[in-house]
């Protein structure tokens, strides 16, 4: 590869590798890891304009050590360092965390048109994150504890302790909350929805109950559950305000009439903690799995596997019919024919793939606020929030891993004889079968033309003689 200019590094290169996207990754003496991206665009680059380019990595980001002696690059495009105290590994990720301070704490997210992305901080009002740059949203008023909206019209709604206003624009409009909300000093909002009629539906983290501004005028839906506040809300298609309890309790509101949907109905995700509506239905997360309400029935939705999939508090279908979700257990993609299947077969376990730590996703997504813990952004990308970080997901471009392990076969008995494996095994054995040409089990044929195939992997792997 030829390159004309200047690559910046200020250390003596020890060691060098070269990933799968053509970046160098230096491991130096005293600086740990740097990777240069695109070297050979970044080499034309005047010094000033380089920085971008340049990562570096070091005790602070987790390195074992700054002082580096050898790099390789594995089979699977996996890139491991070894350093004066230990063996580092830098793998290639699907999800991209977004380079936000830890001081946020908490990740109450909206995204903007233009694919930044708004995050509201504690104590801070609202921060944009666009290229990589964070920059403060004015507003014009002082908010703690601030929840974003994007609403059906566009507006960006702000709810805080006691204040609530909204963006379109770069203009913002505040508009006065009840007394009784104003009076709950330390409070902040736990759940607002908009309606396509542009009706606003407030609930506050105390014992009032939902707040619906109509036509300007507030007026309060008294709470008559007797199990707190909502924590999540949703308008379906039909502008029917959802709101979703702890308790493990739904509340639809039509207007003026309610309905309420509890284990009683069907409900058997315990606590709500996400809702969706889609085309055919208003799917539900919560504590203990999933449901979708279609037409007047709640539907339990099963998985695939031992592994339990709770605390799914982010759902979202895309327009290819793939259900997202964010639970405790990591995110997971359901391809849309599984989701139809299971949809037309309740019983049906969906197939699933899960993205987890491997994947570079870190935390664990909240359970009580702030929600949702997923949101569309522009294209295909997918923004996903969790305890330690917002991160975004390309859903057109995931990598997976299609290279077979090595396959190595340590023992085989048939007939109650042990076959030297040292020595290889001829796989034409396998074709006879067992005693009187039988193997004696239901589906073992199956399993010894499988285990046929995996020898003969094993004896061109080894060198071994058929």
């Amino acid at each position: 590869m030829a390159m004309k200019g200047h690559l910046p590094f200020i250390d003596v290169p020890n060691d060098l590798s070269v990933d799968d996207n053509g970046d160098i990754w230096f491991l130096g003496y005293k600086t740990g890891i740097t990777r240069i991206k695109n070297p050979s665009a970044t080499a034309k680059l005047s010094p000033a304009a380089q920085i971008g380019a340049i990562e570096n990595f070091s005790i602070h980001n987790g390195l074992t050590s700054e002082y580096g002696s050898k790099s390789l690059r594995d089979r699977e495009g996996n890139l491991w360092f070894a350093t004066t105290d230990g063996l580092d590994k830098f793998r290639r990720t699907n999800l991209t965390p977004a380079p936000l301070p830890a001081s946020f704490g908490q990740y109450p997210m909206a995204v903007d048109p233009d694919g930044s992305i708004l995050i509201g901080s504690q104590f801070d009002g609202l921060r944009r994150l666009k290229s990589g740059e964070i920059t403060k949203v004015p507003t014009g008023k002082q908010f703690e504890d601030m929840q974003p909206y994007r609403a059906p019209d566009g507006k960006l709604w702000l709810a805080g302790v006691v204040k609530l206003g909204y963006l379109q624009g770069v203009h913002y409009t505040a508009v006065p909350i009840p007394a009784e909300m104003t009076a709950q000093r330390d409070r902040g909002m736990s759940a607002i929805a908009v309606g396509t009629s542009g009706d606003v539906w407030l609930q506050q983290d105390s014992r009032l109950g939902i707040y619906r501004l109509h036509h300007n005028e507030w007026s309060e839906v008294p709470d008559t559950t007797g199990r707190g506040p909502a924590i999540v809300m949703a308008t379906d298609r039909a502008d029917r305000v959802w709101a979703g309890y702890t308790s493990g309790l739904i509340a639809i509101f039509d207007g003026t009439n309610r309905t309420t949907l509890d284990k009683e109905q069907g409900l058997t995700v315990g606590g709500v903690s996400a809702l969706y509506p889609a085309a055919e239905g208003m799917w539900i997360g919560g504590q203990r799995g999933l449901n979708v309400m279609l037409g007047h029935r709640i539907v339990e939705i099963r998985f695939a596997g031992d592994l339990k999939i709770e605390g799914i508090s982010g759902i979202i279908r895309t327009e290819d019919g793939v259900l997202w979700l964010n639970s405790l257990s990591g995110i997971l993609r359901i391809p849309s024919d599984e989701v139809a299947r299971a949809l037309k077969t309740p019983s049906y376990p969906m197939q699933y793939r899960l993205f987890t730590y491997l994947d570079g996703l870190s935390g664990k997504p909240a359970q009580i606020r702030p929600l949702p813990t997923v949101f569309r952004g522009i294209g295909s990308t997918l923004w996903f929030t969790t305890s330690n970080g917002v991160f975004s997901l390309d859903t057109e471009h995931i990598h997976t891993n299609t290279l077979l392990p090595p396959v190595s076969i340590k023992g085989l008995v048939v007939d109650g004889h042990t076959l030297d494996t040292d020595i290889g095994i001829n796989p034409e054995i396998l074709d006879r079968g067992g005693r009187d040409g039988h193997w004696g089990l239901p589906g073992i044929r199956e399993r010894a033309a499988a285990l046929k195939a995996l020898l003969v992997i094993q004896n061109r792997n080894e060198g071994v003689p058929r």
